[in-house]
Order: C-alpha cells, then sequence, then structure tokens
C-alpha cells in the first residue's frame, strides 16, 4: 500500500471533510485565476455606483481649522458614475453625488455634486488596480431652526483602487480618494480623504 494511501486510512472522516473542502477552495481560486479575463482589449460602458465606507475631512480658513471622522453615509456622498472605456487602459466618464445629513433630525446639510472622472488602468486580467481623477462644481445647503444658507464651489482630487470582476460584466472596486473643495463667495476650504467601495457593470461592445 502508498504512503498516501496509507495516510489517507488513518484520516478521521472531519479531516477527510476539510482536505476536500481545501481542494474545492484551492480548485475555485485556480479557476478564478485562470479564467477568461475581462475583455479588455473591447470598449465598454461603465455604469457605477460608489459606497462610502468612512473618511475624514478637514475643514479651514484664516480663523478655524476643523478634522472630523465619519463612517458610512456621513462619510461623503453616494454617487452614480456613467463613462466609456477606451481600450486596455483609459476610461472618461462622469459622476453625479447626494449626500443629506441631519444628524440629529434638525440642524444638517443637503450636499451635491457633478464631477468628470478620468481613470487610468493597469493590466486586463481579473484583477486591474487603478489611478483616477476628478474635476467638477459642488453646492450644499445647511439648515438649522432660523437659518439657512446655500453655496457652490468647485472640488477636485484624486485617488486609486482596484477594480476585482467577479465576472466578465460585474466588478466590486475598494478605493480611496483624495479631495480638495473650495467655496466661490465664502472664505472656506475643504480636504477630504475618503474609502469605499464601487459596484459597477460594464456593456462590452
Amino acid at each position: 500500500m502508498s504512503l498516501m494511501h496509507r495516510t489517507s486510512a488513518h484520516l478521521s472522516p472531519l479531516s477527510r471533510r476539510l482536505l476536500r473542502t481545501a481542494g474545492a477552495g484551492a480548485l475555485a481560486a485556480g479557476l478564478f485565476a485562470v479564467a477568461s479575463p475581462a475583455r479588455a482589449d473591447r470598449p465598454a460602458v461603465r455604469l457605477s455606483a460608489d459606497i462610502p465606507v468612512g473618511g475624514l475631512v478637514h475643514s479651514f480658513n484664516d480663523n478655524y481649522s476643523v478634522t472630523d471622522g465619519f463612517f458610512g453615509p456621513a462619510a461623503a456622498p453616494f454617487q452614480i458614475g456613467v463613462g466609456y472605456y477606451f481600450n486596455d487602459h483609459f476610461y472618461l466618464g462622469g459622476r453625479f453625488g447626494f449626500q443629506v445629513y441631519f444628524p440629529d433630525g434638525r440642524d444638517g446639510s443637503v450636499l451635491g455634486r457633478l464631477t468628470g472622472r478620468f481613470e487610468y488602468l493597469w493590466s486586463s486580467g481579473k484583477v486591474r488596480p487603478f489611478v483616477s481623477a476628478d474635476l467638477g462644481f459642488v453646492g450644499y445647503g445647511v439648515a438649522a431652526p432660523g437659518f439657512a444658507t446655500s453655496e457652490a464651489g468647485f472640488i477636485g482630487g484624486g485617488g486609486g483602487g482596484v477594480h476585482l470582476f467577479l465576472t466578465d460584466s460585474v466588478s466590486l472596486s475598494p478605493y480611496g480618494e483624495l479631495a480638495i473643495q473650495r467655496l466661490f463667495d465664502v472664505d472656506a476650504n475643504t480636504f477630504s480623504l475618503t474609502f469605499g467601495a464601487t459596484l459597477a457593470g460594464w456593456l462590452w461592445q
């Protein structure tokens, strides 16, 4: 009897199940690694939704400086995007973001922003690192009992992440972004660092 057969004969049923599970997991990982890559050699329309998870916001001018940390919907606007993937490396599109934040039900803010987006992607497989740049406009309103105001300005920044293709047409992409916001009529500046994930559908042409 071979060494492998003798060893197998002495394994308990639980050990055998664990080995079979580990083998199945290794096989699945191997199939994911060698499966046909996302069709990067063809153009595509991409539809996406950015879901913020957490972040830091630093607001300042000549008279004050405040830094806050946020989690979930308070971290940054939820954003939807659409754009065009030209070839192996270049994506150009736009995003619209919207955020309503009233932590106590009375005082709070409403924010909207519209930005253009550029991405440069590496690789052509199912794991595709990328860097990004955004530039556009932001507007928001602040409300409190007996008080309300609204302002507008510009926002720009950049970031990076990894597109993980779950299938040829669906990706989940963890990301990080750094942005600066400047209002037109108010001496107020904001730096923000946001972490989140993007769920996207790719409509290959």
